[in-house]
């Protein structure tokens, strides 16, 4: 809560700096220092240095007052600061505690899969964690693309058709997995084909710059089609390790 403004603060040592001056100047008329000094204008003297000296007195407690007040504002300041830190700070604690509750409620409320879901969740992780399926979708390299991985990703697009899942969220899965299977398998075909041991983009002959510049559009959608299901494999992944 912001301090009240000062408007005049007396310090001691001013006040009793004020009040010897004061004091001298009752005696300077008195004593008539000064040949100057007629004997009429000894009060006009004393009211001047009277009036000077309260002045002084009241100039240095206001300036006092000003100074106390700058210095109450930039300490209010740097309270301010501080105390939205802190807030931020709690902000973030309380974020990350709820997004923990959000997590662990999701995981205390994953269904149990009857053994028909149970059976096909473990065959959508084994596609989901095969390390050479995974390595050649992150990894794609178009002029060497291993046979196993093709294969698996033919089995997986075709899933759909001899399996089902009765739980909605393990269904979804399948739906995502073997859409960007099938995605990706179609544009496999356009662009791909057996070189030795391994399927390659490469072409094979002269073609004209035209054709050069399709077979590398769709060479790089093949790639873009393998990235989106590489991710889909690993959201899985996170799935399959909560139930």
């Amino acid at each position: 809560m912001p301090r009240a403004s000062k408007k005049l603060i007396f310090r001691p040592l001013m006040v009793i700096a004020g009040g010897l001056a004061t004091a001298l100047a009752l005696i300077l008329p008195v004593i008539q220092i000064g040949g100057w000094i007629s004997e009429e204008a000894v009060w006009i003297l004393w009211a001047t240095i009277a009036s000077l000296v309260v002045a002084i007195v009241f100039l240095a407690a206001r300036l006092a007052a000003v100074t106390e007040n700058v210095a109450s504002a930039l300490d209010e300041v740097v309270a301010g600061g501080k105390r939205a830190e802190d807030l931020a700070q709690e902000v973030e604690e309380a974020r990350a505690a709820l997004d923990a509750f959000r997590s662990t409620a999701r995981l205390e409320q994953a269904p149990d899969l009857g053994p028909l879901d149970q059976a096909l969740a473990d065959q959508l992780y084994a596609y989901a964690s095969n390390p050479k399926l995974l390595t050649t979708l992150g990894s794609f390299f178009p002029y060497q693309i291993p046979m196993e991985p093709v294969g698996l990703i033919d089995e997986l697009a075709e899933l759909p058709m001899t399996r089902t899942a009765h739980d909605g969220e393990l269904n979804r899965h399948l739906s995502a997995l073997a859409e960007a299977a099938e995605l990706w398998r179609g544009r496999f075909h356009r662009v791909a084909s057996a070189d030795g041991d391994f399927y390659s983009t490469r072409l094979r002959h002269h073609v004209s710059e035209r054709a050069y510049q399709q077979n590398a559009t769709m060479t790089d959608e093949l790639g873009d089609a393998g990235f989106d299901l590489h991710e889909k494999l690993l959201a899985y992944q996170k799935y399959y390790a909560s139930l």
